[in-house]
């Protein structure tokens, strides 16, 4: 009997473009490539494609031994936006779609810089010149606490600006570990109704905490809205408009060691890494010596 198949019967191929980034470029076959699955397959799907398909170094960086879910530390984003802000693994691909595969841990331990006070200043220096470049000229300069009080500070200075305005948002947890939803726990402290608002911040991270001041600011009745930071994670979901270094390292800001420290010893420690260990890790991660012999006993008391 000969079977007639409709249409609707058929099965069609899609494309999607796959792209591998940092530690996970030399672990897959190519770092950039072209996949066909199913129309309709989710990011599920692909996954176990990629375990068909993929080197077992790779598959051991990128999956949990499980092999049911990503690692923890792996962010994906399709067509740049994090698969959290979509249907997670259950988000279905399209024909052309581009999924990029990010770890926020390299190489199963972090990396950082660790800028002290008088690199930042100039960070901060140089941003500043990028605005005015620009011709932007904002009549608010908006603080995204805590990091951004600082850049804002100083952006108000270089820019001969005094209206600095604070936010808060709620998103960090600990170190390379995020909420899924950062909220605004602290509004604008000032109307900027028909104002033109520079946003400042000291990193553009996973980008969801600027994206909620963004949105905040605009529902606020601000005429005009851009982005500064100094730093900027190319798996960010947004772009600032002005940033000075491009990093997929961790940043250890000067104004926040101590609480870095704290939560990077209270892993280490937890995992059986002596404390003479720890300070190596902690010197090599680029902490200044006497700032580390400083604080270290703090921390240290405070963890016991």
């Amino acid at each position: 009997m000969m079977m007639i198949c409709t249409s609707s019967d058929l099965v069609m191929d899609v494309k999607v473009k796959l792209r591998f980034m940092a530690v996970l470029k030399p672990l897959a076959k190519n770092p950039v490539y072209e996949l066909e699955i199913e129309e309709g397959a989710t990011l599920s799907v692909l996954l176990k494609k990629l375990i068909q398909e993929e080197r077992k170094e790779l598959l051991a960086r990128l999956l949990d031994p499980s092999e049911a879910s990503l690692q923890s530390d792996i962010l994906v984003l399709i067509n740049g936006i994090e698969i959290s802000a979509l249907e997670g693994l259950n988000t279905k691909l399209r024909d052309g779609d581009e999924v990029v595969f990010l770890p926020t841990v390299h190489g199963g331990s972090l990396e950082f810089v660790a800028p002290w006070w008088d690199e930042f200043y100039f960070k901060i220096l140089r941003l500043a010149d990028l605005i005015e470049a620009s011709g932007f000229k904002p009549d608010i300069i908006v603080g995204v606490a805590r990091g951004g009080w600082i850049v804002a500070r100083l952006l108000s200075d270089f820019l001969d600006n005094p209206n600095v305005v604070n936010v808060k948002v709620e998103f960090y947890r600990g170190v390379a570990e995020t909420m899924e939803e950062p909220k605004i726990s602290q509004p604008l402290s000032a109307s900027v109704k028909g104002c033109k608002v520079l946003i400042a911040d000291d990193v553009a991270d996973t980008g969801k905490s600027l994206e909620v001041v963004k949105r905040h600011v605009e529902e606020k009745g601000a005429s005009e809205v851009k982005i500064a930071t100094v730093y900027y994670k190319p798996w960010s979901i947004i772009k600032p408009d002005f940033y000075v270094d491009e990093t997929t390292c961790w940043v250890i800001f000067p104004h926040e060691v101590k609480e870095t420290m704290t939560k990077l010893l209270t892993r280490w420690l937890s995992e059986g890494i002596s404390v003479e260990e720890a300070k190596e890790k902690l010197l090599k991660s680029g902490i200044k010596l006497e700032v580390l012999e400083a604080l270290l006993p703090k921390v240290l008391s405070k963890l016991s």
